[in-house]
């Protein structure tokens, strides 16, 4: 429980949507844990967040469907997050360039089962129950 609240909000919403699955694409696990406005903020604090979650051995990065990464190839591959996406305004939604292999997010044994801890305690995207706040912060 006490791993749950050194958290930041954005790590546990990109955590909690790994439960299930055990991995996502970036980009819609970025227009799932908030309503995108297009703000290259919402890249960064993203990626911040998977930071958050490699440094503390609750994730990694892998290209989509290979063998999963290290946690430096993981930090490696950050930095090349934010030039693989781009916002599409008439969707509303962060979309990832086609032309570059995509980057999946996928939780370790150990971030598994801190997201089920997660949903336990604060429900199936709770950023989103009751007119809560749905940012990213």
């Amino acid at each position: 429980m006490n791993e749950i609240k050194r958290l930041s909000e954005l790590a546990a919403r990109i955590l909690s949507e790994l439960e299930e699955a055990g991995a996502e694409n970036f980009s819609s696990t970025v227009n799932t844990v908030m309503d995108p406005l297009g703000e290259k903020a919402e890249i960064d604090d993203s990626v911040n967040a998977l930071k958050e979650l490699i440094q503390s051995g609750l994730a990694v990065l892998r290209v989509e469907y290979k063998s999963e990464k290290s946690p430096d190839v993981s930090f490696e591959m950050l930095s090349e997050l934010e030039s693989s996406v781009s916002f599409a305004p008439e969707e509303r939604l962060w979309k990832w360039n086609e032309k570059l292999p995509m980057v999946e997010i996928v939780a370790t044994e150990k971030g598994r089962e801190l997201a089920f801890e997660i949903l336990d305690e604060r429900g199936y995207q709770w950023w989103r129950q009751n007119g809560g706040e749905k940012g990213g912060k």
